[in-house]
């Protein structure tokens, strides 16, 4: 497939040209030229008009962490590449295979499993039922206790594929407890292990003494900005240093103002994107009126423009999560506060893309040029200019090695056939009775949907899903449908949609039960069931579904039993 795009200003990650043609060949960038039309080297398959509209590499988020449904998600923002800080073996393995199969998610590094001292940040964090949400067991978590165990760490960080180590640099102040931190020999223990197989290490650090600690031990960059020291001489000393040191900082502007309480609620009111984000990562109503700007994102947006000002590599990220802040959007609104912080429109550009790649040893992206992938964005308007140009672009069209967004459907679709017999179901995380059959799981279908196979034996209590469409198709029996004060019974070939949102219950009508065809769009329902199952506890009292013993594991997948 070769692609020529005509006539378009190109953002090329260092400079901007006013017109240029941009010949793509299958996965690569075959030439970039300025001059008046040429040769095209051969014919190619489609001309694009570029007219009034800005090419530029795909995006590149400098700090996240993945599950299910985030890569898909934040390539449709035009992020094309995620830096992953932290994700447990079996829910990278998942996100691994899943960006090297398709070009319809971003691309995937991570650092796997971070390296904190026993009880040191995040472990409060994994709970049974987060680690339930990812598929993974506690087991996989591993703290460092001591300089001896530096050495294995790395060592198990390369055999699970890590593209860089994390270290922690984090008591707890900002949270309100107290909490272990590395000794400065272990930290730096890890940092020449890590150094000595070729890994780059970051450091997770929230004040600016996490980041004087962080330079001692030798690291490579700080997955945050700090949030205590803005502007002074003290700010001023520390952000020199860190030039000297030769050191990049992460900005995660986006995520200080959502923990902190601050703004942000103008990308969920923006009617080109807040309507694509899912509805569980949206505010609710109280933060509509919340307060604006906190002290936190105040000090840790001068301490930003601070560190450009005296030359320390600003690179964008969001530390977006599943629970927010969004993948993909975020990376827009990262944008937007960068330039608020002092960075020109041009330079937070390039905070996004040129500059991640380059320190992060991703020498193929980032950049338009001959050779490089094919990861790019034609927008309308000029970001270079406003950087808010991508978020009101109705023409947003990100190519990944390099399928349209327009056209990733049918590709990925050809790419991504499935067929499951009669009796059969995909492959689950725990053992599920004959009565419930996977045929399609959210992984298949890259988080779209999921498509079981249920027989539904007993009366399923009074529900709510707060971010998926429920779709019930019966293929045997009778199924009762109580919605809005009504039951509708439903026979053998009839179908409802169940909107989320909205409270519902099923029972069976007949004997024996109904068998259905059960589709959750977005998917995850599978996820559901296995974490019940998984969970091992009762969820019936007397025979009849207990709503509090669901609510356990449901609540976690945005579902409530009433």
């Amino acid at each position: 497939m070769r692609t020529l795009i005509q006539n378009s200003r190109v953002f090329t990650g260092d400079t901007v040209l006013p017109r240029a043609d941009v010949l793509i060949d299958g996965t690569r960038i075959a030439a970039v030229r300025t001059g008046p039309d040429g040769d095209t080297d051969g014919l190619v398959d489609e001309v694009v008009d570029g007219t009034g509209k800005t090419l530029l590499p795909g995006l590149i988020d400098a700090h996240t962490h993945v599950a299910d449904g985030d890569l898909a998600l934040a390539v449709g923002f035009g992020v094309t590449t995620e830096l992953d800080m932290f994700c447990l073996p079996n829910n990278l393995a998942r996100q691994r295979a899943l960006a090297g199969g398709s070009d319809a998610v971003a691309d995937l590094r991570s650092a796997g499993v971070l390296a904190t001292p026993p009880g040191g940040h995040p472990s409060r964090l994994l709970t049974p039922e987060a680690l339930a949400f990812l598929g993974d067991s506690i087991d996989s978590f591993t703290p460092v206790a001591s300089v001896a165990d530096a050495e294995p760490f790395v060592e198990a960080r390369i055999a699970e594929g890590a593209d860089y180590l994390k270290v922690v640099f984090d008591d707890g102040t900002h949270s309100g407890e107290a909490l272990p931190v590395l000794a400065p020999e272990i930290a730096k223990a890890l940092v020449t292990a890590a150094r000595a197989h070729g890994l780059k290490t970051i450091a997770h650090v929230w004040k600016a003494e996490d980041a004087r600690i962080a330079l001692d031990a030798g690291v490579d960059g700080l997955a945050h900005v700090y949030t205590d020291l803005g502007e002074g001489p003290e700010a001023e000393g520390l952000a020199a240093r860190i030039a000297s040191h030769g050191v990049f900082v992460v900005s995660t502007l986006v995520y200080i103002e959502a923990v902190t309480g601050g703004g942000g609620r103008e990308l969920f009111a923006d009617p080109l994107v807040g309507p694509r984000i899912p509805e569980h990562l949206r505010p609710g109503p109280a933060a509509a009126s919340g307060p604006g700007r906190t002290p936190e994102s105040a000090r840790a947006s001068a301490a930003i423009g601070l560190l450009h000002r005296a030359g320390v590599p600003v690179l964008a990220g969001t530390d977006a999560t599943p629970f927010g802040p969004v993948h993909g959007a975020a990376l827009l609104r990262e944008l937007l506060l960068l330039t608020e912080a002092g960075l020109r429109p041009e330079e937070a550009l390039r905070a996004a893309t040129r500059a991640p790649a380059e320190h992060f040893g991703l020498v193929d992206r980032g950049r338009v040029a001959a050779g490089l992938r094919a990861d790019l964005l034609l927008v309308e308007g000029d970001p270079t200019e406003d950087v808010r140009a991508p978020f009101h672009s109705r023409g947003l069209a990100p190519w990944c090695a390099p399928v349209p967004l327009s056209e990733r459907k049918t590709a990925v679709s050809n790419h991504r056939f499935l067929k499951v017999g009669t009796g059969e179901s995909r492959p689950t995380r725990v053992p599920l009775p004959p009565a419930f059959l996977v045929k399609a799981s959210t992984e298949d279908t890259e988080g779209r949907l999921s498509v079981l196979e249920v027989v539904v034996a007993r009366p399923i209590p009074r529900h709510v899903h707060h971010s998926a469409d429920e779709c019930v198709y019966v293929l045997e029996g009778e199924l009762i449908a109580d919605f809005e004060g009504g039951s509708h019974s439903l026979g053998a070939g009839e179908f409802v949609l169940l909107p989320h949102g909205v409270p519902h219950a099923l029972r069976p009508g007949s004997t024996p039960p109904p068998r259905v065809l059960q589709l959750s769009s977005p998917g995850g329902w599978e996820r559901v069931i296995e974490d019940m199952f998984a969970a091992g506890g009762p969820v019936a009292a007397g025979g009849a579904l207990d709503p509090a013993a669901l609510n356990a594991t449901a609540e976690a997948h945005g579902i409530t039993y009433l």
